[in-house]
C-alpha cells in the first residue's frame, strides 16, 4: 500500500493507489481542488500560451544569434536561426523549457502542490507494463496517421512545405546536428506539450467538469494547437489516449514516455530515411500505399489490444488496493 494513504497532510489528489506486479495506479475517487478559472479561460490560456511562448522563443534565439560573433545579418540571421538544424533544435527547446516554465508558476497559485496539481508523480512500472506503453504509443501514431489520410482524401488541407522544409533540413544538416535536432523534437515537445496540455490544462478542466469531457476539450486543444486540420486529426488521438493514461495513472509522466518515444523514433527513421545518398522522393500529402494503410492498421490494432490490456491491470490494481486498505486500516488502529 502506498505509504501516503492515511497520512495526515497527504496530497489529496491521492486518493488511494494499488499494484499490479510493481505498478502504482490510482483509485477511482476524483481528487478535490479549487476551480482555478472559467472553462473558456483555461481554453484560451491553453491555446495561446504556447504561440506566444513559441513567438517570444523565436524572438530570443534570433537576438542571441544576431550578438555571435560574425553573425550574419537581416534575412540571412532569419534563415540561420529557424531554418538550420542548430536553430530549430534551440527554438524547440527554449519554446518547451519556457511553456514548462509557465505551467509551474500556474501550478503554484493552486491548492495542491505544484509537482502534484501538474501531476508529476512518480509511478513504477514493470516490465510488462512498459512494454504495453510502448505498443501503445505505437498504435497511437498508427491510429493519428490513418486519420490524418483519410482527412486528406476527404479534402481537409496539410502543409506539406513545411514537412518538405524539415526533410531538407535533416539532408542538409553538417555533422551531427541533425541528430541534435532529432532528439529536441523528441524531448521538447515529450515534456513541455505533457506538463502543459495533460498537466495543467487537463487538471483545470477537471476542477470544473467531468473527468471525460475534460479529456475530450484537452485533446481538442492539443489537436488545435498543431495548426494545419490534417495535422490536427493526426494529433487528435494522442491527445484522447495520453488523457485517458493521465487519468488513469494520476502521472503524466507515461505520456511523457510516450509522446517522446513517437517524436523520436518517427523523426530519427524520417532523418535516417532522407539522408540515404540515393533519397530523391519528397513528401506528399495524398497517397500512402495499400502496404502502408495495411501496417498502419495493425499498428492501430495493437494499440487498442495494448489500451484493454492496460485498462484491465489498473482496474485490477484498483481491487486489490480497495481490498488492502480496510486490512490496514484495522492494523493501524490502537
Amino acid at each position: 500500500m502506498d505509504q501516503r494513504l492515511g497520512t495526515p497532510g497527504a496530497d489529496p489528489s491521492d486518493t488511494g493507489t494499488a499494484a499490479v506486479g510493481d505498478t502504482t495506479v490510482p483509485g477511482a475517487a476524483e481528487p478535490t481542488v479549487k476551480p482555478p478559472s472559467s472553462i473558456l479561460g483555461t481554453v484560451l490560456l491553453g491555446l495561446v500560451a504556447p504561440l506566444l511562448t513559441g513567438a517570444l522563443a523565436a524572438i530570443l534565439v534570433l537576438f542571441v544569434a544576431a550578438c555571435l560573433p560574425g553573425a550574419p545579418r537581416s534575412r540571412e540571421l532569419v534563415s540561420w536561426a529557424l531554418r538550420s538544424a542548430p536553430g530549430l533544435a534551440a527554438l524547440i527547446l527554449l519554446q518547451n523549457a519556457m511553456i514548462v516554465v509557465f505551467a509551474w508558476w500556474l501550478a503554484r497559485q493552486r491548492s495542491l502542490p505544484a509537482w502534484s496539481w501538474l501531476r508529476l508523480h512518480l509511478v513504477r512500472l514493470d516490465g510488462t507494463s512498459y512494454l504495453l506503453l510502448l505498443v501503445l504509443a505505437a498504435g497511437v501514431f498508427g491510429l493519428g496517421a490513418l486519420a490524418a489520410h483519410w482527412g486528406r482524401q476527404l479534402g481537409l488541407p496539410g502543409d506539406a512545405t513545411a514537412v518538405n522544409r524539415l526533410i531538407q533540413l535533416m539532408r542538409t544538416a553538417p555533422g551531427m546536428s541533425w541528430l541534435v535536432l532529432v532528439l529536441a523534437m523528441g524531448v521538447g515537445p515529450g515534456f513541455g506539450e505533457e506538463i502543459w496540455v495533460r498537466g495543467h490544462i487537463l487538471r483545470s478542466l477537471q476542477a470544473r467538469c467531468r473527468t471525460r469531457w475534460a479529456i475530450l476539450a484537452s485533446a481538442v486543444i492539443f489537436a488545435l494547437l498543431h495548426l494545419d486540420p490534417a495535422h490536427m486529426l493526426f494529433a487528435l488521438p494522442f491527445g484522447l489516449v495520453f488523457g485517458w493514461l493521465t487519468v488513469r495513472t494520476d502521472s503524466i509522466l507515461p505520456g511523457i514516455l510516450c509522446h517522446a518515444f513517437v517524436n523520436s523514433g518517427v523523426n530519427l527513421a524520417r532523418a535516417i530515411e532522407v539522408r540515404r545518398p540515393d533519397y530523391t522522393a519528397e513528401f506528399q500529402t495524398a497517397d500512402l500505399h495499400a502496404t502502408d494503410v495495411a501496417a498502419l492498421l495493425l499498428l492501430a490494432a495493437a494499440g487498442v489490444v495494448s489500451v484493454l490490456l492496460l485498462e484491465l491491470r489498473f482496474r485490477q490494481a484498483a481491487r486489490v488496493g480497495q481490498e488492502a486498505t480496510p486490512a490496514v486500516a484495522s492494523e493501524e488502529r490502537p
